[in-house]
């Protein structure tokens, strides 16, 4: 071979392994970044234009800026860069393909140039690269994924060293619209514990402070959010943790020891900034704490769903000064149950965002034509379901961990709806987007989002009740995926809730109703967090957060209580003796209860109903148990302080009484036994007079005594008449031997 072929054939090998595509290397960066990156990372951090138009004043190339920063331990020489795209594509799901798996960027190439200073570990430069529509083959319409390739020398080894990718889409005119609608999430996790002012963490002071994820989040909104028509989301749990922290709090360390809270300032400023905001655009809740619907349907607690979110919607109202959307709900992931729509509608719920994957649409939203449908859809009993286009929410999603930057992250979004549009021109769709649930976005990449939607000709906002009311795409009924079940909260630890319910509302009884939320309105807001849907996957936070309700419910009782007396006895010295007892109140509320002995531990004294009594906030007071003693001598009894309805309160207290008196069981035997004496003596002195009336009666007649059978318990001595003579009991047996008895004469014989 001539060495003149040898060695042209040797520069186009080189050429060829420099220029390599990227689908050769395992960092294609159109999208996250994935293993093994390259050394050199590279931000884009403008692209112009965004869209690339035809047209006699549009630009005729792309011009893109980027940072090129060497992550490597090695100095980079020799370093040359250049735009290179792929094929075109004009679909979302051929668009969803590159994000899945990256094309060969061999379609075309733009002109190389050379960086003159080298690129020494952790060292940055500021690039700027142009090519001409003609030079990479852009004509047609459709998008073109395009590749910014680095090259260089490490240790005289040349080599790719960075690349990143992007999208520009290109058409001669877009004469279409799409309509967007931001739901913007301000959610975060429940923070406090059972006991008002103690943070279970600090970690919510982060988020809160300069730069942290929610500031981040609310930064954006107060830039962009008006002119995007964006719904706030907020979970009434924020608020309610952010006020705490407002007016002092402490929280447990990892050793469970209290510790200043360091976001009080933050948390004034934050929600100073959201009450600002919350008057310039509508504002939805969630149920307090982000419940967890599905699951608590699925063990029968959907109760808690409505009492959650009224109770939740109420805290953000009064906080923020505004009145609240309080008819939408957004579960998680964006998927519901029948039931729990069901169970979501009987709290108020008419309105539902909902994924595409709730309909079994698991990337985008499209008809039978393949074009992408508008957002709104018919749920049963007149409920709406706006469903969220899913490809666009992964797309949001992802964004915040592209590889190139915000700005390319921005860029994939703009083709996505670019797409639409092109689908069908001359069709007006709206679409819904959705960031993820608890996001955590650059502060650029927020607002570029907002900006895009806001300020692009042929993107109008839109806000959610305007997508509301557009015509309904009928999408068929509810698809739950199974294995979204194995996430929830899991059932067992559902079944500790139910008994926390109870002790919540046995204690209601107790205080007033201007009073009641002083003493278990955190409780009961602790009981809404458990539920949550921050705790999925995590036993050990649910077990801490009921726990704590637990605990604290048992100081409230214990709050209450019955002063055991110095000695422990008590003297009784008639039935019916009242005993007296002191009864302490340490909350800072009136405290309405009953005292009462105890049935099965009280024998040989009962008690009166007290009925339903008072005691002030931090006092002292003393009672009297009217008592009935059914017994004498020493004995013990257990007395005890109720809820008005029967629940315990404080502990019970044992003591010992001792009774002089007869109890009534004693009296009525005693008096039985009187009066059985007293009838028998009725009864002997009844058959005495009857004795006595007969033996008058034989004297006047002239019937023989002897011929009369006495009663032998008549016959002896008589306290009533004379005496009865010894020998009465003769009558009964004739004597032969005695003389008969004269007849007296008769008068005139």
């Amino acid at each position: 071979m001539p060495l003149r072929l040898l060695l042209a054939f040797i520069v186009a090998l080189l050429t060829l392994t420099l220029a390599a595509p990227a689908g050769a290397v395992d960092d294609p960066t159109a999208g996250p970044a994935r293993k093994n990156p390259l050394p050199v990372k590279i931000t884009i951090t403008s692209i112009a234009p965004t869209i690339a138009t035809a047209g006699e004043a549009a630009p005729t190339g792309v011009t893109v800026t980027a940072t090129i920063t060497n992550t490597g331990e090695q100095p980079i020489d020799d370093l040359w860069v250049r735009l290179q795209r792929a094929g075109r594509v004009d679909s979302r799901a051929a668009l969803g393909a590159i994000d899945a798996k990256q094309p060969p960027y061999d379609g075309a190439t733009g002109p190389e140039t050379d960086l003159p200073d080298p690129l020494t570990p952790g060292g940055a430069q500021t690039i700027t690269l142009t090519a001409s529509f003609a030079e990479l083959a852009i004509s047609d319409s459709g998008t073109y994924p395009i590749l910014i390739n680095l090259n260089g020398e490490i240790n005289g080894d040349a080599s790719r060293v960075g690349q990143a990718a992007f999208y520009l889409p290109y058409a001669d005119a877009i004469t279409g619209q799409v309509q967007a609608a931001w739901l913007w999430p301000l959610i975060d996790r429940p923070r406090q514990s059972a006991t008002a002012g103690i943070f279970l963490d600090d970690e919510l002071a982060a988020q809160i402070s300069d730069g942290g994820r929610l500031d981040t989040l609310l930064q954006a909104a107060e830039d962009g959010g008006t002119a995007a028509k964006l719904t706030l989301l907020i979970d009434p749990a924020l608020v309610a943790d952010l006020a705490a922290m407002r007016d002092g709090y402490t929280f447990r360390g990892p050793d469970g020891t209290l510790l200043p809270g360091k976001g009080q300032a933050d948390a004034a400023t934050y929600l100073s900034r959201l009450t600002d905001l919350a008057a310039k655009v509508p504002v939805a809740t969630t149920s307090y704490g982000d419940m967890d619907t599905v699951a608590l349907v699925r063990a029968g607690l959907g109760e808690l769903v409505s009492r959650s979110r009224n109770y939740g919607s109420s805290i953000v109202e009064s906080e923020l000064g505004v009145s609240t959307i309080d008819d939408l709900d957004w579960p998680e992931n964006g998927v519901i149950t029948t039931d729990a729509a069901a169970a979501d509608q009987v709290a108020g719920v008419s309105r539902f965002v909902l994924s595409g994957a709730a309909y079994g649409q698991d990337d985008y939203l499209s008809s039978p034509d393949s074009v992408t449908e508008s957002a709104a859809s018919p749920m049963p009993d007149g409920a709406t379901a706006l469903v969220a286009d899913p490809a666009l929410s992964r797309i949001i999603g992802e964004g915040q961990a592209y590889a190139a930057g915000p700005v390319a992250a921005t860029q994939r979004l703009t083709t996505e709806l670019f797409t639409i549009v092109q689908e069908a021109p001359t069709r007006v769709r709206n679409v819904v987007l959705t960031p993820p649930r608890r996001w955590a976005p650059e502060p650029e990449y927020a607002e570029s989002l907002l900006a895009l939607t806001s300020s692009t000709p042929w993107i109008a906002p839109l806000g959610l009740d305007e997508v509301a009311s557009a015509p309904a795409v009928d999408r068929g009924a509810l698809v739950y995926p199974t294995s979204l079940s194995q996430n929830e909260l899991p059932a067992n630890s559902l079944d500790e809730l139910p008994p926390v319910m109870a002790e919540l509302s046995s204690l209601s009884s107790v205080f007033t109703a201007d009073e009641v939320d002083q003493v278990i309105g955190q409780p009961t807001a602790a009981l809404y967090g458990a539920a949550s849907t921050s705790l999925r996957g995590d036993p050990q936070r649910f077990a801490t957060v009921v726990n704590g309700i637990n605990q604290q419910l048992q100081n409230v009782r214990n709050a209450v209580r019955i002063v055991p007396p110095s000695n422990g006895t008590y003297t009784l010295s008639s039935s019916e003796a009242p005993l007296v007892f002191t009864i302490e109140n340490t909350l800072g509320v009136t405290v309405r209860y009953r005292i009462t002995l105890d049935e099965a531990r009280s024998r040989g004294l009962s008690a009166e109903d007290s009925g339903t009594l008072e005691i002030g906030p931090n006092q002292r007071a003393t009672v009297q148990l009217n008592t009935t003693v059914e017994r004498s001598g020493s004995f013990s009894v257990v007395a005890k302080l109720v809820t008005p309805e029967g629940a315990p309160l404080g502990e019970d207290v044992r003591i010992r009484v001792t009774s002089s008196a007869y109890g009534t069981v004693a009296l009525a035997v005693t008096g039985a036994a009187f009066v059985m004496l007293l009838l028998l003596i009725g009864r002997r002195a009844f058959k005495r007079h009857r004795f006595r009336t007969e033996q008058r009666a034989l004297l006047a007649t002239d019937i023989a005594p002897h011929e009369v059978r006495l009663e032998p318990d008549l016959i002896g001595t008589s306290w009533l008449d004379e005496p009865v003579p010894d020998n009465a009991d003769a009558a009964d047996e004739p004597d032969s031997s005695a003389e008969p008895r004269s007849r007296p004469p008769k008068d005139g014989a």
